[in-house]
């Protein structure tokens, strides 16, 4: 890399500039394993020579998909600015409002400016609000609404961290970081929402000053990502558990169990699913004592069917854990572990969870939910219609 550098410089008798792309990838793709840890300290090698050679560069500009601290890769590279948070240049990767309606305007004839918005807008680093390139000239090609970007952009490291991880998915759409919290990560302590936040799958939906802290709220920027992350993952479990005729048939029946108001058709397909997932899956983690594990995934098939769902809905009484809501019917769902002596469905009655929603005119389904760390599955499902 000095020799590179030196001969460029000589030859042309010029300062040499150099552009790095993915200059974190030799530890991301090795993130889950030892072998992480040897590639910080060759990267931290390679990337001293920058320092070193200083005088013979006049620029030097590296992206990558996170931000590892400077006491790490960047330990003898102590003089570059980071700009993944600069108002300065906030709105340079990506479409504004602006360029959509203006680049791109003979494309536009027939299409919903509403609708693309709420697919491919909402990206924010400190800027304009902004939309995913990749997935609009995608879009505008086929006219389809499809999460192109997630298909083609899926970090196999992130699925890894998921799946190794005690996660808890709903959380995933109110997630609040600090500043400092939001510009760096190491492998050793790994913070999921900010690395979320640095793939981009989750964007900055509100900023609050708290004293002299700066509080950022994240979350999914957009349809596309939002079904696209929870699709991705369900992939992840269920291509293991099930041949494709087997997991269309499953996607197929839990869908309809919400749309045709038929809660206590989803008993049979989660727990064909939850049985389904290989005991190796449960190996070096403890993610079946968690109810988050469970309920997550419950979750994140609502959200990849696009069901209008919220998570740790705030009621006077209480949280719901999760409600979901169609044109015709509301879902209240309360998640618990066998060793809890509180009965699922009793809270929800207790609490009068579904008062929040009787306005509405719609039918209300109460559904309690017991899960088994032992067997890995449901071990107790009561649905009634509210009356």
């Amino acid at each position: 890399f000095k020799e590179l550098i030196t001969k460029l410089n000589t030859k042309f008798n010029l300062p040499v500039v150099i552009l790095i792309d993915e200059y974190d990838k030799p530890i991301l793709d090795n993130i889950t394993n030892e072998a992480a840890s040897v590639m910080r300290e060759q990267l931290a090698g390679f990337y001293s020579v920058l320092k070193e050679m200083e005088k013979l560069l006049k620029f030097v500009f590296l992206t990558g998909v996170s931000k590892f601290s400077k006491t790490s890769i960047f330990s003898k590279l102590n003089n570059i600015t980071d700009i993944s948070l600069s108002e300065k240049y906030a709105d340079i990767c990506g479409y504004t409002q602006k360029d959509l309606e203006t680049v791109f305007v003979d494309y536009l004839h027939d299409v919903d400016l509403v609708k693309l918005k709420e697919w491919y807008d909402g990206y924010n680093f400190l800027g304009e609000a902004l939309y995913n390139p990749y997935s609009i000239l995608l879009f505008l090609n086929s006219k389809e609404y499809d999460s192109f970007w997630f298909d083609t952009a899926t970090p196999t490291f992130l699925m890894k961290l998921l799946k190794q991880k005690t996660f808890y998915l709903p959380n995933v759409e109110n997630s609040s970081l600090t500043k400092k919290q939001m510009g760096e990560f190491d492998f050793d302590q790994i913070d999921l929402s900010a690395l979320l936040f640095q793939t981009g799958y989750l964007s900055i939906k509100s900023i609050q000053k708290i004293g002299f802290q700066t509080i950022y709220q994240l979350s999914f920027p957009n349809k596309e990502v939002r079904f696209g992350f929870n699709e991705y993952l369900l992939r992840m479990f269920y291509t293991v558990a099930a041949d494709s005729a087997e997991r269309s048939e499953l996607y197929v029946q839990i869908y309809y169990a919400i749309a045709e108001n038929k809660p206590q058709d989803l008993e049979q397909a989660f727990k064909f699913f939850f049985s389904c997932i290989p005991y190796d899956w449960y190996r070096k983690n403890n993610i079946a004592e968690f109810e988050g594990f469970y309920s997550s995934m419950f979750y994140a098939f609502f959200a990849a069917q696009g069901f209008d769902i919220i998570p740790e809905d705030f009621t006077n009484k209480g949280r719901i854990d999760l409600t979901v809501k169609t044109e015709t019917a509301i879902f209240i769902f309360e998640f618990k572990m066998k060793i809890n002596k509180k009965n699922a469905l009793e809270q929800i009655k207790e609490r009068k969870y579904h008062e929040k929603y009787l306005n509405l005119g719609k039918e209300i389904f109460l559904i309690g939910i017991e899960f088994d760390e032992e067997v890995k599955n449901i071990s107790e499902f009561e649905s009634e219609k509210f009356n």
